[in-house]
């Protein structure tokens, strides 16, 4: 259960990351390192969530319509 915990809350850390990353840089200067270096997490841990830097983009913005979801 708690390693279940960690593994949902490193995801959200990724995508939190991903979308500060994206909204102050740009998309461009998006990077899995990038990312890595920003949450302070290995790039494993980003790998064992994604496959790639498209799908963490996909999740930031299902997370983005979620929060504009809650709020209508």
């Amino acid at each position: 259960m708690a390693q279940q915990a960690r593994a949902i809350k490193t995801r959200q850390n990724i995508i939190r990351t991903a979308d500060r990353i994206i909204l102050t840089q740009g998309y461009h200067h998006l990077t899995m390192r990038g990312i890595a270096r920003e949450a302070e997490i290995g790039i494993a841990s980003i790998y064992h969530h994604f496959d790639n830097k498209d799908q963490i983009m996909r999740a930031t913005l299902e997370a983005r319509a979620a929060r504009v979801m809650e709020q209508i």
